[in-house]
């Protein structure tokens, strides 16, 4: 009986929370040298593409 009690009170004490995300995203490109890459803008577009697709995509059915 006291560890149902136990167990009751952890589930029921457990609080959930959810949001979607605000994240920054920063690719460093520094180690990268310039003969293997031509244009350090695609270094650029792809921080922008993943940043665009986290903050664009549904992680949950939730209005906000």
């Amino acid at each position: 009986m006291k560890y149902l009690f136990f167990f009751l009170l952890f589930c029921f004490s457990i609080q959930i929370t959810a949001q979607e995300l605000n994240c920054t995203v920063t690719v460093d490109a520094t180690r990268i040298n310039t003969a293997q890459v031509s244009e350090k803008a695609i270094f650029v577009n792809l921080e922008k593409a993943i940043r665009q697709f986290m903050i664009d995509r549904e992680w949950t059915n939730d209005q906000f």
